[in-house]
Parts: structure tokens; C-alpha cells; sequence
């Protein structure tokens, strides 16, 4: 597409070369040429648009004024349902003789004949300009349309890439806003599902153009205000589902009703007085005419000298495109230092507290000398094994009942929940509550993620999240039979716990898995081991297989070493960033940690409870290394005598620092629990990061 085809097309349109609009097409794309040839020696010469007025004239001259332009412009035509898309394109075609589609484009469509269901391609020339105008059918605002809004999204990316449109029409009512920005899930799923570059070369058309402005509470708006307030939204709009706040989409309005306003020469008009459909079609050349000098911008040429279209950045290698799109090439370091640092402590059985008095009286029966104490202390496991049999029963019977219940159809009335009288402060922010449901007691239970706002399903279910916890047999066991297995189970058992969450949208695809277990290596449950594997993805979008987290690790742990109140812990961490999903492929880190939990008493008498983690990270993906160092401290206890206070007072403190890069962070925290007059229960919590306020919380209840 030439300049001087543009003139031409534009002269039949009655747009001279000097008019203000085919100027600045004119003076972008004598821009975009110094851009391509930038050290050209420079000439006196006349104006561009002078010279290609002439060359357009010429050609008139020379092929007569009906002639065939070497214009082609393909369009996809997408909106909202009812918006006029089909009598718009119909409205385009009919303006020329020579249109192949005249006769039935001159129609009217009927208002209850039903919308567009499948794609529909329409050709014609209009004025020498051949248009290739692809008809889609229409999207809904409204949430309960989700799921026909997927179909059409389906329909419109296959669409748009089997046909490779040279523009979009992005057709709204100019009469008709929808309340509170309606159109942005939909806009914003349209991105999702053909990428955000659909917007750059977009024409947003208001059809109804000459229908009254709404009413307000002062009366009707000029029909000039209420237009540029409309554009202004409109535009606003399609920049926040894009994502791109620099967007300025050229706005054009059309009347397509048979009886609308015309001018003297018999063309459509809306009430400011310009003809739309000449207008329509200036944009869209000039749009065109655009989209070709930039596309001619990034041609680069290839290693034989040849010019060779593509995107910027075709020629990198994939290092370079990482390091270019900000994808990391190592680990994130500063990720699983908060994760070394974090305090771990080992899983607990089902009814922790009697297998672990259980554990602790077959320990004391070995040490036992007198046959009479040993023959009572066995008689009273044996009880107390026979009582945590029974209840284990007890429970698989009711379990099995409620999924017996629930596959036949019956329904059980929930309790009301209990409301917490004293919570236990913490420096994390308070956990939000879920709808009660009733979920079994043992054995997988899985539960839906539901996004209230999602587009991409009717049911707004975007994934599942699984999770069970139990105890395992050990070896030892297992070799057992009858009550005798169970009886090993229950004391000599491994608790364990696997959970996973996935989670898909268009943009981005989530999966985590995680598993737990946990080794008592003596009946009293002194020394502890627990090993977790944790995976997950990166979640990138687009066709490119995410990046996969893998990370290992192994904690050990002896209680009353070396004095009572002493809990040591020392663990290992193995992490690998799996690049395209591949886990014998990418960079590896490893750290160590110590982890010590104390347990003392302050002067006044207060328990104090004090967990500190430190932590070493090493990793080198590159060259040079990527190590990272870390600690943690947490300190709980009763500020009660502190205060001077009758009631409880639970008081907790926590610091954390981090070293990475030569950069050094720190965190401080505290949370409080009192009660005063005004209410029962106020709880205060704050956090500092270095000297800077981060947040301040105050709940009272």
C-alpha cells in the first residue's frame, strides 16, 4: 500500500491531500521512511504529500476514476452481542457499485432474526479498496454468560489466527454504556485468548450514533460532550484489559439504520454533520497504511543481506531471551532462604499426646524389675490399646456411614461453628474463614478453587486442592498380623501427609504438590527425622513449558539435648530449578540449617518459648556464585506481670535478616493480646523493616 493508493482512495472518500487527518498519516509514514534509511543524503525536495497528490491524480487520469486501487485491508470484526456488528459491515459494502454484495448489504437486518453464530467472511470493493470484513459472533457482559463467552473466545482466536486480520474492529453502543466498566472481563478475557498485541492496531466503532444522549439530573447532554465522555470511558477501558496505559485507540461513530440523518449529497450523517461511512473508511486505510510502514520498521536483514521479516529479538539465543523477558536462570534464592529459615517441627500422630504416653510406657516396662509392675503396666497398655482400637473403629464406621448417606442422597444438619474466645497472636494476618462443609475424616479430601471474578468457566472453578494426612506402616510392623499389627501401627507408625493444588487459566498454569513425613526413632519420641519433597511450577504463560521447583530436604531432630528445655534441629536442603519442566536440566543450590527451640522461665515465672533458624544458601548457576545467608528468631510468652495486668497477655516478637548480593534486610515484628474495659479483647500488631513502618494493625473484638 503506497502513499499515492492512499490519496487516491482518500480523494474518492472527498478528502483532499491537505485535510488535516491525511496529513499526519502522510508526515508518520515520511517519518517512518527517514527512520529506514536514516543516512541517505539529503536533497532539497518537495513536500511528500504534494508529490504523491500528483502521482494520485496521474494514476486517475490514467485508469479513470472507477479504477481498482492496490488497497486490501482484511478486518476482524469483534464486540458485544446486539452492538449492530453484522448491519455495520453490510452499512461498509454497500457504499460501492461495485461492491459484490451490494444488493443484499443494502438490506436491513431484522432485529429479532437472532445474532451471528459461526464466523461469516464478507468481500467486497468500496471505491477501489477491497475489504475483507470477518464476522464474529457477539460476546456477553453479563456473568452468566461465562460459558458461551468461551465458545465465541474459541471461535475468535481461531479466527484471528487463520485469517491474520490487518486490523480489529472493536464494535460498543454509543446509546447504551454498560454500568460499572462491564466490559472489562470480557475485554480482558479477549486479551487472554489472543494476546494483548490485538489492541495495537484496533478501531473502536460506536454504532446508534444518532440516538439522543441519556438524560440526566440536569437534563440531556449536547450530543458533543457526551461523545467525547463516551470515547474518553471507552478508551479507558480498553487500556485497563490490556494492560497498556499508553493506548489510544482512534474512536468512530456509525449510524447503519435505513432512516437515519443525510446530508445533500445523500450521504449518512450522524448529528455532528460528518458522512461516518467515508470517515470509517479514512481510518481504516490510515490505520493500514500504519500497521504496513511499522511492520517494515522491524525488518532485519539476515545473515545473506536479504531482508527478513520477524520480531525484534528473533535473532537472540535463549540466554539472552531470558535475561531479556526477565526470566530468571538460576533459582530464587531469596525464596528458599525464607524457606530454610523457616521453623519446621515434625508431624504429630492423629491422637498425639496418648500414642506418645503409649511410647513412653512400653519404654518404662523394659526398665522394670518387679514382675508384678510389669504385669500391671502391661495390663494397662493393653487397655489403653484396646481403647484407641476401638475409637479408631468407631471412626472408619462413621465415615463410612456419611459416605453411604451422601451417595444415597441424604443431607446433615451443621453445627454452628464455635467462636474463639482467646486467639493466640501472631505477626501474620488473620487467616479469612471458609464456608463449613462436611468433608471425611480420614482419607482424601479435596476441595475446589472457586475465583468469584474468573471468565474462563461457568462455574468460576479454576482447580482443585487435595490433601490427605494418615500414619504409614513401618517395616517393622508390617511384618506383623492381627491386633498385634495394629497395635504396632498405632505406636510404631509413620504420620504423613501429601497435599497438591492445581490451578488453570489462559494466562498461566499452577501446580504444587507437596509430601511429609516423619520418623520417631525411639519410643519416647525423643530423636525425629522428617523428609518433605515439595514441587511447583512457575506458572508462564504462552506456549513455552514453565520452569519447575523442585526442592528436597531432610530434618533431624533431638529433644532434651543436651539439657531438657534444649530442642536442636539440623537440616539439609536440596533445591533444582527444572527449566522447561525438565528435571535432570538446571541449576542447583544447597544449604544447611540449625534450628534451636528453648524453653525457659523468666523471672516472674512466665514461661518463654524461643525458636531461632539459621540458615546458609549455595548456589551457582553461572560463573559466579549466588549464595545467600539468613536468620530468624521468634520469642513468645506472657507479658502479664509486665504489664501489671490481672489477665492474660500473650506477647510475641519476631526478627528475621537475610543477606544476598551484597544486600543485607531485616525485618522486625510484634503481636500483643490484652483486655481492657472498652472491649474483651484487643490485639495489636505491628511490623518494621529496618527503621521504615511496613504496616500497623489494631483488631479489637
Amino acid at each position: 500500500m503506497g502513499a499515492f493508493d492512499f490519496i487516491g482512495a482518500t480523494s474518492r472518500l472527498g478528502y483532499a491531500h491537505d485535510n488535516g487527518l491525511v496529513k499526519q498519516v502522510l508526515y508518520r509514514l515520511y517519518l517512518a521512511e527517514k527512520l529506514k534509511e536514516p543516512f541517505r543524503k539529503g536533497t532539497r525536495r518537495p513536500d511528500a504529500a504534494l508529490l504523491a497528490a500528483r502521482e494520485a491524480e496521474q494514476l486517475e487520469a490514467a485508469e479513470g476514476p472507477n479504477s481498482s486501487l492496490n488497497l486490501n485491508v482484511k478486518i476482524l470484526v469483534i464486540g458485544l452481542r446486539g452492538t449492530g456488528k453484522t448491519q455495520l459491515i453490510r452499512s461498509l459494502l454497500a457504499m460501492g457499485s461495485s461492491s459484490s454484495s451490494s444488493s443484499a448489504a443494502s438490506l436491513p437486518l431484522d432485529a429479532f432474526s437472532g445474532g451471528t453464530k459461526r464466523v461469516e467472511v464478507s468481500q467486497g470493493q468500496v471505491l477501489g479498496v477491497t475489504l475483507t470484513l470477518i464476522d464474529t459472533p457477539g460476546l456477553t457482559a453479563s456473568a452468566a454468560g461465562a460459558a458461551a463467552n468461551a465458545a465465541v473466545l474459541r471461535k475468535l482466536r481461531k479466527a484471528f489466527q487463520q485469517h491474520e486480520p490487518d486490523l480489529v474492529l472493536y464494535v460498543d453502543r454509543f446509546d447504551q454504556p454498560s454500568r460499572a466498566g462491564g466490559e472489562v472481563p470480557v475485554l480482558q478475557a479477549v486479551t487472554n485468548a489472543c494476546g494483548p498485541h490485538i489492541w495495537l492496531n484496533t478501531i473502536v466503532a460506536l454504532t446508534h450514533a444518532g440516538a439522543m444522549p441519556p438524560a440526566s439530573g440536569q437534563g440531556h447532554m449536547s450530543w458533543d460532550a457526551y461523545s467525547q465522555q463516551r470515547s474518553q470511558l471507552l478508551q479507558l477501558i480498553i487500556r485497563s484489559a490490556s494492560g497498556d496505559a499508553r493506548l489510544m485507540n482512534p474512536i468512530a461513530f456509525a449510524e447503519s439504520h435505513p432512516g437515519c440523518r443525510r446530508n445533500a449529497q445523500g450521504q449518512a450523517v450522524i448529528p455532528s454533520g460528518m458522512a461516518w461511512q467515508q470517515h470509517m473508511l479514512v481510518l481504516i486505510m490510515s490505520a493500514k497504511l500504519l500497521a504496513d510502514a511499522e511492520a517494515a520498521l522491524q525488518m532485519t536483514p539476515d545473515a545473506s543481506g536479504t531482508g527478513k521479516g520477524g520480531a525484534a529479538g528473533a535473532g537472540l539465543d535463549a540466554a539472552s531471551m531470558r535475561q531479556l523477558m526477565g526470566r530468571p536462570d538460576g533459582p530464587p534464592v531469596r525464596y528458599l532462604m525464607t524457606q530454610l529459615t523457616g521453623f519446621n517441627q515434625p508431624l504429630t500422630y492423629p491422637d498425639h499426646g496418648g500414642v506418645l504416653e503409649l511410647r513412653n510406657a512400653k519404654h518404662r516396662l523394659r526398665s522394670l524389675k518387679g514382675w508384678r509392675d510389669r504385669k500391671e503396666l502391661s495390663r494397662q497398655i493393653r487397655f489403653r490399646l484396646l481403647q484407641m482400637q476401638q475409637m479408631n473403629r468407631r471412626q472408619q464406621r462413621t465415615s463410612d456411614l456419611l459416605c453411604k448417606a451422601t451417595r444415597a442422597g441424604g443431607k446433615m444438619q451443621l453445627a454452628q461453628p464455635r467462636t474463639a474466645t482467646r486467639v493466640r497472636p501472631s505477626v501474620q494476618p488473620p487467616v479469612g474463614h471458609r464456608y463449613r462443609a462436611l468433608e471425611p475424616g480420614a482419607g482424601w479430601i479435596v476441595r475446589p478453587h472457586i475465583e468469584p471474578h474468573g471468565m474462563d468457566n461457568a462455574d468460576n472453578v479454576e482447580g482443585f486442592m487435595a490433601e490427605k494426612a494418615g500414619v504409614a506402616r513401618s517395616s517393622s510392623s508390617s511384618s506383623g498380623s492381627g491386633s498385634g499389627s495394629s497395635a504396632d501401627q498405632l505406636l510404631r507408625g509413620l504420620p504423613y501427609r501429601i497435599s497438591s493444588s492445581a490451578s488453570a487459566s489462559k494466562e498461566q498454569l499452577l501446580v504444587q504438590a507437596r509430601g511429609e513425613l516423619s520418623v520417631y526413632h525411639d519410643l519416647p519420641g525423643l530423636a525425629t527425622t522428617t523428609l518433605s519433597a515439595d514441587v511447583q511450577t512457575s506458572g508462564a504463560a504462552g506456549p513455552a513449558s514453565p520452569d519447575m521447583l523442585m526442592v528436597l530436604r531432610l530434618d533431624s531432630q533431638r529433644r532434651g539435648f543436651p539439657i531438657g528445655a534444649n530442642n536442636p534441629c539440623v537440616g539439609l536442603m536440596v533445591a533444582r530449578l527444572a527449566q522447561e519442566c525438565r528435571p535432570h536440566q538446571g541449576p542447583v543450590a544447597t544449604g544447611v540449617r540449625l534450628q534451636d527451640c528453648l524453653r525457659l522461665t523468666a523471672p516472674g515465672g512466665a514461661p518463654v518459648e524461643l525458636d531461632v533458624a539459621l540458615g546458609k544458601l549455595f548456589c551457582r548457576p553461572g560463573l559466579e556464585p549466588d549464595d545467600a545467608w539468613g536468620a530468624n528468631a521468634e520469642m513468645r510468652t506472657d507479658a502479664r506481670q509486665l504489664l501489671g495486668s490481672k489477665y492474660s497477655t500473650p506477647l510475641s516478637l519476631s526478627g528475621s535478616v537475610m543477606g544476598h548480593r551484597g544486600e543485607t534486610m531485616g525485618a522486625l515484628s510484634a503481636a500483643m493480646q490484652a483486655s481492657c474495659m472498652v472491649c474483651n479483647q484487643m490485639c495489636v500488631e505491628f511490623s518494621l523493616r529496618w527503621l521504615h513502618v511496613e504496616n500497623l494493625h489494631l483488631r479489637c473484638c
